[in-house]
């Protein structure tokens, strides 16, 4: 079941992970969302690029799941269930969370530095790491 309902769970993970980043982009550059969308064309949002990005997400519940079925040594098949729903979500919040810190930041130092001081936005927790977006390029909207 895990390996019907996992590569699911990975495609919304990816797809909301994709929106958070670009409504990012869309704020740090203040462009609006469909502009900073498009810009979305690094690496990561290509197909050929985004495959092990992709993979990760739809194989971290399964993964995560039959890890748990090998580890635990229940009697109580519900016990044993939830125990690899809990691991298999943890996983999958694992590689969400490497994704956004790989790739919340606009990359070559697209930002505005009001906007998102280094790149990071504001209401980033400071105890989370996040690439560096390099430093500013001079980058300015012209709207």
């Amino acid at each position: 079941m895990a390996f019907a309902v996992g590569p699911v769970l990975g495609l919304i993970a990816d797809f909301r992970a994709g929106g958070l980043i670009s409504s990012t982009w869309s704020s740090c550059m203040d462009l609006p969302w469909q502009t900073a969308y498009d810009i979305t064309d690094d690496p990561r949002f290509d197909l050929v690029g985004d495959f092990p990005m992709l993979a990760a997400y739809c194989l971290a519940f399964p993964l995560g799941c039959l890890a748990t079925l090998l580890v635990v040594r229940s009697r109580d098949r519900l016990t044993v269930v939830l125990a690899g729903s809990a691991v298999g979500l943890l996983a999958l919040f694992a590689v969400f969370a490497v994704d956004l810190t790989s790739n919340l930041s606009p990359p070559r130092g697209n930002y505005l530095q009001s906007r998102c001081p280094h790149g990071v936005p504001p209401w980033w927790p400071a105890f989370l790491p996040v690439r560096d977006s390099g430093p500013p390029s001079g980058f300015e909207h012209r709207g």
